[in-house]
């Protein structure tokens, strides 16, 4: 926004070029990739949202359609739905509750089988992938999370030589003799390219969530163990939800009021009560080992090999986090499958990533004890970007991949959104639309 506005700083622009790469200027100066209907007299009535969480400030403008907003139901109690909470909570909304039939004791559908690596890597278009680079920015500033991720890189085996248009920190393609240097247990193929990434990372999802949780229920957030079974209206719009509650035999019905409802359910944003958000169908399962108590071998970085479809990495608790098929990281260039395609459903599949993993991880994975498998259907809607927005009046929705990533910005901008009734620029790409969504109607 500065840019747009201060377009005759030729140093400053220079020196973005030389640092950002070619790509980055072009991008942020083009109105029309980042706003519908804008104009000059706009962008300089612009004020800022300083979120101090993340030590980030944020261009907004006041939104009529932003109300006030004094409580809130939260619908999905994964690391996304759990954030949200949080940030409401710490930025003063006065009535958070959570709504999730794992609400107590699970932590989302999702989270769980989450491979959890924290990268902008091959995330397009350019804006997703700032907003990615801003999401790990997150997670090292965080008070409450910085602690959490394991701060490793990663290596990532292509099968074409990587056009760098810079704002990335990458090295390579990576000799061999480097290569075993960043990671003596690493067993690439010969074939390929492979380059290090050192400012990716890891987290454990469950663990992160746990977190969150805990502080959100400190500060007055409350979880309920319920189901969402449908929405309740009045002539204006979405004003609460009805849900279901079951104790062993006996089930209770609720009727929930909020001035805002948030869907940050995963999958669920696709059901109709809660706003039928167009996603892809992408399952996906990872597999867990525990290395050999004598081994004194470990991963150093994280290995990700798009060739053979395999990727690997070791949590803090020394467990090895395996998966395979096709690395979805979300963005435009996503996919989907079809749902008669095979999916990776089984503990036979699970046995058969930890094979795959032998082959990229050999010294380390042969001896392990295979500890079970988690497997989700991520989350992605149908164009692989973030939906972030009002959906109706009252009924706002958080749907992305990568959540993991992104968990912690989002909290903080829907937080700030919602409590300072501001529309933040940042988030303008990922408006729900139906335009966007135009070839799946």
């Amino acid at each position: 926004v500065w840019l747009r506005c201060n377009q005759n700083q030729k140093l400053h622009v220079e020196l973005l070029h030389r640092v950002a790469g070619p790509d980055f200027l072009p991008e942020i100066l083009h109105e029309n990739d980042l706003r519908s209907d804008t104009s000059e007299n706009d962008t300089l009535s612009s004020s800022s949202i300083y979120l101090s969480e993340i030590n980030l400030k944020c261009i907004g403008n006041s939104d009529a359609d932003y109300k006030p907003v004094d409580s809130a139901i939260v619908v999905g109690a994964g690391i996304i739905g759990s954030s949200v909470a949080l940030a409401l909570k710490a930025r003063g909304i006065s009535d958070v509750i959570v709504l999730d039939p794992d609400a107590t004791e699970g932590v989302g559908q999702t989270t769980p089988a989450s491979w959890a690596w924290l990268n902008a890597n091959q995330k397009y278009p350019v804006q997703y992938k700032w907003l990615n680079q801003m999401g790990m920015r997150a997670w090292r500033k965080h008070s409450l999370m910085r602690h959490l991720p394991l701060w490793k890189g990663s290596l990532v085996c292509f099968e074409k030589e990587l056009e760098n248009s810079g704002g990335y920190n990458i090295e390579g393609p990576l000799s061999r003799q480097r290569l075993k240097q960043l990671e003596p247990e690493a067993c690439f193929p010969t074939v390929g390219f492979t380059y290090f990434f050192p400012d990716e990372g890891l987290v454990d999802p469950c663990q992160s969530v746990n977190a969150l949780k805990k502080e959100a229920s400190r500060l007055g957030v409350k979880f309920f163990q319920e189901r969402v079974i449908g929405v309740i209206r009045n002539g204006e719009g979405i004003i609460g939800v009805r849900t279901r509650a079951e104790n062993g035999k006996h089930t209770e019905t609720f009727e929930r009021t909020a001035d805002v409802t948030i869907v940050a359910a995963g999958t669920g944003a696709a059901s109709k009560e809660l706003g039928g958000v167009p996603l892809q169908v992408s399952p996906g399962r990872i597999a867990f080992a525990m290395p050999c108590k004598s081994s004194k071998r470990s991963l150093t970085r994280i290995l990700v090999d798009t060739i053979n479809e395999s990727h690997i990495l070791q949590r803090n608790d020394g467990s090895l986090v395996m998966g395979g098929g096709y690395l979805q990281t979300g963005g435009s260039t996503s996919t989907g499958v079809g749902l008669r395609e095979k999916t990776h459903e089984s503990a036979q599949d699970g046995l058969r990533l930890l094979e795959l993993a032998t082959d990229l991880a050999p010294d380390i994975v042969k001896n392990a004890t295979y500890t079970g498998s988690e497997g989700a259907t991520r989350p992605i809607p149908q164009d692989g970007l973030p939906v972030v927005g009002f959906l109706e009046k009252g009924l706002y929705a958080v749907v992305s991949h990568s959540g993991i990533t992104l968990s912690l910005l989002l909290g903080q901008l829907v937080a700030a959104e919602l409590s300072e009734q501001m529309s933040l620029e940042i988030l303008l790409p990922y408006r729900y639309v139906k335009s966007r969504f135009v070839s799946t109607f």
